[in-house]
């Protein structure tokens, strides 16, 4: 019983640690991982990030990623909503964080 135990228990924490590096190895997934960091692991696994190509010039320093309407959610401090994700590649993984105010 303690060896099933045992099992499951790793099997859950390799879980909790690959899925978010496998997400980070493309731009979307780096949309879903900033989700789920924030606590919206339904939204995280459901949302299909999509590129904004017609963004601003001076903010594009890194790639925007938007998704639907109905996956916007509030930020951890409450302050502002968030609609769309700047995503920059560091090193093989990418890393998304908010835009306030994007859309």
């Amino acid at each position: 019983m303690k060896k099933i135990l045992l099992w499951i228990v790793t099997t859950m924490v390799a879980i909790l640690v690959l899925v978010p590096l496998y997400w980070s190895l493309s731009p979307s997934g780096a949309v879903r991982n900033r989700m789920l960091m924030d606590f919206h692991p339904v939204k995280a696994v459901t949302a299909n990030p999509h590129q904004i190509y017609d963004w601003p010039k001076n903010l594009n320093k890194g790639t925007i990623y938007s998704y639907s309407k109905k996956f916007y959610y509030d930020s951890q401090d409450m302050s502002f909503t968030v609609t769309a994700m700047k995503v920059k590649k560091n090193g093989i993984f990418y890393q998304a964080t908010p835009l306030v105010d994007a859309l």
